[in-house]
Order: C-alpha cells, then sequence, then structure tokens
C-alpha cells in the first residue's frame, strides 16, 4: 500500500515539545513503519518500532508508552497457520497492562464493520489507511490532551508552583472542557454548574 503522498513530509507539523513522550508504533509494513516513525519523530515525538505482536509484547512488557499505534491486522507468523494473526493480541496486552494509555488502530481494511468493532473493544480511536500525517498527529495530541487532563494528583517542586484558588478552578474547567472536546454545557452538567458561570470563569 503506497501511502507516501498521503504521509508527506509536507503533512507533518512542527515540533512542539513532545519529546519526552514516547510512543510504540506496532506495523509489520516496513515501508509504512518508516513513513509513521518519520512523521512522529518530526512532530517531536520519541518512537519505538514493533514489527510483530511479540516484539510488541515484548515491548509493552518492558516499559511505559504514552500512546500505542497499533496495526490491526498484522502478517501471520506462521506462514503455515490458516489463520490471520491481528493486533487483538497487543491491544489486551497493552488494556491489562496500561489500562489508562490511548490507543489508535488503523488498518487498511475499512469496512464500517470492522472500525465499529475496533472501537466497542475499547481502541480510542481508528484510522484507515492511507492517511494524512498531520491527522495522525492531530488524533495524537488530542489523545494526549485527554491523557494528561485527569486532576487529582498534586506535585510541587517549589513555592512557585502552587496556584491560587482561582486559578486553579479555571485550570480545571479548562481541562474538563478540552476533555469533552469544547462542550461547555457538556462540562456544566457534569460539573454542576450552569453554562454562562463556566463561559464567564474561562474568559476571565
Amino acid at each position: 500500500m503506497n501511502v507516501t503522498r498521503s504521509m508527506s513530509q509536507a503533512d507533518s507539523p512542527s515540533v512542539t515539545g513532545n519529546a519526552q513522550q514516547s510512543i510504540l508504533i506496532v506495523e509489520d509494513e516496513q515501508a509504512i513503519c518508516k513513513l509513521l516513525t518519520t512523521t512522529l519523530q518530526e512532530s517531536g515525538f520519541a518512537v519505538k518500532v514493533a514489527r510483530s505482536s511479540v516484539e510488541a509484547i515484548r515491548l509493552l512488557e518492558a516499559e511505559e508508552f504514552a500512546l500505542v499505534l497499533l496495526d490491526w491486522y498484522l502478517a501471520k507468523a506462521d506462514e503455515a497457520s490458516q489463520d490471520h494473526v491481528t493486533g487483538r493480541a497487543v491491544f489486551e496486552k497493552c488494556r491489562q497492562r496500561y489500562p489508562a494509555t490511548p490507543i489508535i488502530a488503523i488498518s487498511g481494511v475499512t469496512e464500517v464493520a470492522v472500525r465499529e468493532d475496533v472501537l466497542l473493544m475499547g481502541a480510542d480511536s481508528f484510522l484507515a489507511k492511507p492517511f494524512p500525517g498531520a491527522m495522525l498527529v492531530w488524533h495524537i495530541r488530542k489523545l494526549l490532551s485527554r491523557a494528561g487532563a485527569r486532576i487529582g494528583e498534586f506535585r510541587f517542586n517549589q513555592e512557585s508552583d502552587i496556584l491560587p484558588m482561582d486559578e486553579l478552578r479555571k485550570k480545571y474547567l479548562r481541562a474538563v472542557v478540552d476533555f469533552l472536546d469544547g462542550n461547555i454545557s457538556r462540562a456544566a452538567e457534569k460539573l454542576g454548574m450552569h453554562r454562562h458561570t463556566v463561559t464567564t470563569v474561562l474568559q476571565e
């Protein structure tokens, strides 16, 4: 499958400070794997690659990744086998070990039933090959933003890290709205607030 034009360097956004976020690419096709790696590295992400489900599971057992980009239909591990080996085993291993890690499933199979099956299993997103590099990076940043929107752990390295309550409130509201894709009405409902109040705090 030729994805060169769909994932060209021109499509890739500039670096925006993601170097500390490591992404695992699970893809058996070398050409696609190279394009994915280049796209993500040029966007500032650290990348590790697995060309098989066995290799992917080994890497997942060794370390945690910020996000997993998973080819749902991997090549057969055994040519004598009649079964088509999928990324399901990798998906299940990742969910078992790192329940909160975002997973983007990718596939050249574009049937709606496949997309629905993957999303119903719990994948965070599904992209049909070929896709623009910019679209992939947008999905990754959106999912990582959601993953980072968990408020509940406070870490202070110095006194200047302590925020005034008004600022903390605004930061929390912004995180909730971002998590809900900018839906202020939904955010107000979940927080038990009036929509006007949420809007006013965010505009302060």
